[in-house]
């Protein structure tokens, strides 16, 4: 059909030599608007070209044809692709970072709740310091439980695990051993051996040090840590329990007494009064532990305390056997060496009256609690060697030597053993030793 300018008909150039260029006519007619179509014929050759169909002409604005189409673009998919493969392979990578996370999310959402978290752990290390203040076992558990629900709260942070390796060896020195939250606590500790200064990290590795017998580097770590933060009540309660642990009670009393003037409350009352037993002033110990009772009136070990003062220094037999009897062995209100202590104690009131079988029995249930039980171990071969069982005597004093080698009671025991064995070279050569090292004891010389 023709178009708005008419029909132009493009003759084809003839193939052979002297072929005029084609003509080009253009036949209009049309009304505007309407399509150009365009023809091509040939001349003097004979032969007709095709006629370009008018629904397949190409159509121009304006009716303009253009020298040349512009040249298609190349195909750049693939490497939109490929970078976008890059992006998503990166980003899920950052996934095996604890610290960054898929995409980096985790260190964008830390830094954004970073006041938050501070907040959590100085709200969460303070209910613990407080539960720990009161000094008894069930409450000791309580706030190692508020710092790890903080840290199912914020599973990033590393001062709260941190935290929660110290409370498990601060509690460890304070209570006695506790074999399955030792091993939570190193591997928490091991876990932050790559973390660069951590919070509460190298409290943590001095509480664990102690509790591991390596007292003097304990001792040097907490010294420095003391002068670091003068006021952090944890620093002073674990020195003096490691100070306590060595042996040194005039020192462990001085320990005691800084902490009490940052938290006068039971676990400082009860720090000071053992300290003053081990020095060898009951009276003093006595005070001590009944002013523990009155901060803490469910403070279990006070109780043994004063009812291994009451027998040992008052003679007052039947108010020790009645403290000593109404101490609960539930494990949710006492730690097992609460529970052996008591027993061993009570087994030697019962050895003192010469009621054999029944301080046997108490002996036999410490130990079976704690088999390598210093004191009951001591008392145990104290009984068998009354019964004449002097084989079996003499295996529990050498078991009691290992578990406290400054033990004199077992040594001295052991040797005498021997006698009754007949095996004097023996017990005369473990007597001469015991001399040397202690001169002026009379027990050795009797």
């Amino acid at each position: 059909p023709a178009g708005r300018f008419g029909q132009i008909n493009l003759p084809v150039p003839s193939t052979g030599p002297g072929a005029s260029p084609p003509e080009v006519r253009a036949e209009s007619g049309g009304e505007p608007g309407d399509d150009v179509a365009l023809s091509l014929e040939t001349e003097e050759v004979g032969v007709s070209a095709p006629r370009v169909a008018a629904a397949t002409a190409p159509r121009f604005v304006g009716g303009v044809v253009p020298a040349e189409l512009p040249a298609k673009r190349p195909w750049r998919w693939p490497w939109v692709a490929a970078t976008l493969a890059v992006v998503v392979i990166g980003g899920s990578a950052l996934a095996l970072v604890p610290n960054l996370g898929p995409f980096g999310a985790y260190f964008v959402l830390d830094r954004v709740n970073r006041n938050a978290h501070q907040a959590l752990v100085l709200r969460s290390v303070q209910q613990a310091r407080k539960l720990m203040s009161a000094d008894t076992y069930s409450q000791a558990q309580q706030a190692l439980q508020v710092i790890e629900s903080a840290q199912r709260q914020a599973p990033r942070l590393t001062s709260l695990p941190a935290y929660a390796a110290f409370l498990t060896f601060a509690q460890e020195l304070r209570f006695g051993s506790d074999p399955e939250g030792h091993a939570r606590a190193a591997v928490l500790l091991a876990d932050l051996a790559g973390v660069p200064e951590t919070a509460y990290g190298d409290l943590a590795r001095a509480a664990q040090a102690g509790v591991s017998g390596q007292l003097a580097r304990a001792r040097q770590s907490l010294e420095s840590n003391v002068r670091k933060d003068p006021r952090n009540i944890d620093v002073h309660v674990v020195r003096a329990e490691v100070v306590l642990r060595a042996h040194q009670p005039e020192a462990a009393l001085e320990a005691w007494q800084a902490a009490a003037q940052l938290e006068p409350g039971a676990r400082t009352a009860f720090g000071l009064a053992r300290a003053e037993y081990a020095a060898g002033r009951p009276d003093a110990a006595e005070a001590r532990a009944r002013a523990t009772l009155q901060r803490s009136p469910q403070h279990i070990d006070a109780e043994i305390l004063l009812a291994r003062i009451l027998w040992e220094a008052r003679q007052d037999e039947a108010t020790a056997l009645k403290m000593l009897e109404g101490v609960p062995k539930n494990p949710r209100f006492i730690s097992r060496d609460s529970v052996v202590e008591a027993q061993s104690l009570l087994g030697d009131i019962h050895l003192a009256r010469s009621r054999v079988s029944r301080a046997e029995a108490a002996y036999g249930e410490a130990l079976a609690l704690n088999p390598r039980a210093a004191r009951a171990l001591l008392g145990m071969g104290n009984v068998l060697y009354q019964a004449g069982r002097y084989s079996e005597a003499l295996a529990r004093f050498e078991a009691c030597s290992l578990a406290d080698p400054d033990d004199l009671l077992a040594k001295v025991g052991a040797a005498k053993s021997k006698f009754a064995l007949e095996r004097l070279e023996d017990a005369n050569a473990m007597l001469q030793k015991l001399r040397q090292s202690n001169p002026e004891s009379m027990l050795v010389l009797y």
